[in-house]
């Protein structure tokens, strides 16, 4: 916790030595962050040339004095709890000075030169201090703990680096591109960050790391196993949930799908594609984006709608033999027939067309039936003929824009009837 402590005018009481047996041995630093050069108080303003000088000597004193306390410390804890404890108190308090210390530095004019200078003097010293407890004590650390800075930016420098050599193996014509190209570009956002992410965790930079080695494995040129890539095979065993990835993988499986001829080809090629789904192995406790559906649960979800879709269709085409009935004629595209047109896009429609069919607003043998016998008598603006099928896979990997324009307009539609 830190000290609210306010210092006496001037400097002297920021400049006499902290002994270490104290119980809090950051107390002159955080002194001088929270108090004497924090831009809200007076103190940066006051700072002249003789007082520079003795905190920027100081500064020194106090970095070695607690290198070497926390190694005494270490030395002297009675288990591996008290010694992950001790560490995290330091860390978590150094990232919290140097987190102000940046915030200070960003609200002093460098024209104040004597302030600025013993600042960024600070900020450097702050930095190498966590740098030196992430390095030497890193055992010690939780993976759900925020990585500093310095450490930030020295993993950017290292994973950028392993990334311009991945990119450079694989060719234009690999069939490995497609899902390389979401995942490069999502890592190349999170290394090209400019700002620093506070709330970025070892746990976040590990999942990174982990996700690179695996890929510096493959074979880029290798064809396609068991219906799927080698580097869709690492997405999904690491669980990248990623909704430009999951989009892209029921695209895959769909294309894959209709190069079968009939519906008993297709169905075929489902389960096919289905069973290697399932027997790929997965990470447990791995997630691209802890706050989002995994990969696995999405996926299935999505098989086992498409396979309940076909075997309806299978059922549909024999009762249509049995019954004379021109099964092709029926099912043609709208194209001559009034539609209505909607003003929201396909994917906003099939999400509100979901919607009413799981809360039961609307009645049919299923969800796919309810998309069958609605959607051709629906376009939009951009689009004349929707698909049905299309429409009603989209709805289980819904971009967030597209549930708030749903949302909202449901919301309209509720305001409109109150006021009947």
């Amino acid at each position: 916790m830190l000290s609210n402590k306010k210092p006496e005018k001037g400097f002297q009481g920021i400049t006499s030595p902290v002994k270490c047996s104290e119980a809090y041995a950051l107390e002159w630093l955080d002194i001088l962050v929270n108090f004497t050069l924090n831009p809200q108080n007076r103190y940066p303003d006051e700072i002249s040339d003789q007082d520079e000088i003795r905190i920027l000597d100081r500064l020194g004193e106090e970095a070695l004095k607690i290198r070497s306390l926390v190694q005494k410390q270490m030395f002297c804890v009675q288990s591996k709890a008290e010694a992950e404890l001790l560490i995290r108190n330091y860390h978590t308090t150094l990232t919290i000075l140097s987190g102000q210390t940046f915030s200070n530095l960003e609200n002093i004019s460098p024209g104040k030169s004597n302030a600025h200078r013993i600042v960024t003097e600070l900020l450097q010293l702050l930095e190498e201090l966590i740098s030196f407890i992430e390095t030497r004590f890193s055992a010690y650390l939780s993976r759900n703990e925020y990585v500093s800075r310095t450490y930030f930016r020295l993993v950017q420098k290292e994973c950028s680096l392993r990334l311009e050599r991945l990119q450079s193996k694989i060719s234009i014509n690999s069939p490995q591109k497609d899902s390389f190209k979401i995942v490069t570009s999502k890592l190349k956002r999170f290394l090209g960050s400019n700002e620093f992410e506070n709330s970025t965790s070892y746990k976040d930079i590990s999942y990174k790391k982990k996700l690179i080695a695996e890929l510096e494995k493959i074979d880029f040129n290798q064809k396609a196993a068991q219906g799927y890539t080698t580097v869709d095979r690492v997405l999904i065993y690491l669980n990248f949930n990623s909704r430009e990835y999951i989009n892209y993988l029921i695209e895959y499986i769909e294309t894959r799908i209709c190069k079968g001829e009939t519906t008993e080809e297709k169905k075929s090629r489902l389960l096919f594609l289905y069973k290697s789904f399932n027997q790929m192995h997965k990470s447990p406790d791995t997630a691209y984006n802890k706050n989002f559906h995994s990969v696995e649960t999405l996926i299935n979800n999505w098989f086992s709608q498409e396979l309940l879709y076909l075997e309806e269709h299978l059922s549909t085409i024999t009762s249509s033999r049995k019954s004379g009935n021109d099964l092709q004629k029926n099912t043609l595209p709208l194209t001559k027939r009034h539609k209505v047109i909607c003003l929201l896009s396909s994917d906003q429609i099939g999400l509100i067309l979901r919607a009413a069919d799981e809360q039961r607003i609307l009645l049919a043998k299923s969800m796919s039936e309810v998309f069958k016998v609605i959607v051709p008598y629906l376009s939009t603006p951009a689009r004349e003929h929707l698909s049905y099928d299309g429409m009603r896979s989209k709805s289980y990997s819904a971009e967030e824009r597209d549930k708030r324009i749903a949302i909202e307009t449901l919301e309209q539609i509720i305001k409109k009837i109150r006021e009947y």
